[in-house]
């Protein structure tokens, strides 16, 4: 899963969506850009759909050259349709352009009327606040910050390293790294079944 999709045109990648995606790896905020998961020989649209898919939400980047672009707008009604099926908030816009240029856009899509916007004002900072905001609702953040928060979840496993007269052994090096990857095991083991119990909703099963 990535936190965030970054949809937009050509046009804006330099100048608004690689800032953005800089800012956001450097808040650990997660995110897909098409030239960093498209590789070549890659089909386009299977990326393009397993991104949007995985993604908690979508900022959609609007600017005068989005009204041009037919390849975006269909990520934005791919992206508007998944908000619409699921009744949760997906898409969320960042308008680039001056005041009239943000008028007409806005006139463009009538569904987003009704959404709040951020403006894109060439500093990331005010978006990486609120994408952190936003970010701090989705059921896995929530979840893993409440298992930081609890009391009762698992310590850290305490290795005790013997201090021995005569140097280790291949055999005795082997059993000690077996041993403790056994307690490191046994440590998440029981972190996932806490997080599986207060949140089933949640898939830990990666197998």
């Amino acid at each position: 899963m990535r936190d965030v999709f970054l949809c937009h045109a050509s046009e804006d990648k330099a100048a608004v969506v690689r800032p953005l995606a800089r800012a956001f790896a450097a808040n650990t905020i997660s995110c897909w850009l098409d030239e960093a998961e498209i590789k070549w020989g890659d089909s386009i649209s299977d990326k393009v759909n397993q991104g949007l898919r995985d993604a908690h939400f979508a900022i959609l980047v609007l600017s005068p050259a989005t009204l041009q672009k037919h390849w975006q707008q269909r990520e934005i009604n791919a992206v508007l349709n998944l908000e619409a099926g699921s009744g949760e908030v997906r898409a969320l816009p960042l308008l680039v352009g001056t005041n009239d240029e943000v008028q007409t856009i806005i006139a463009h899509y009538p569904l987003l009327n009704d959404k709040l916007y951020q403006r894109w004002q060439g500093d990331p900072a005010p978006i990486v606040e609120a994408m952190q905001q936003r970010l701090g609702g989705t059921p896995l953040r929530e979840a893993l910050q409440n298992i930081s928060d609890d009391t009762s979840a698992p310590q850290k496993p305490a290795i005790h390293i013997p201090r021995l007269k005569k140097p280790f052994t291949d055999l005795d090096k082997d059993r000690f790294i077996k041993q403790a990857f056994a307690v490191i095991r046994d440590y998440f083991k029981e972190g996932l079944k806490q997080l599986d119990t207060a949140h089933p909703e949640i898939d830990v099963d990666f197998t």
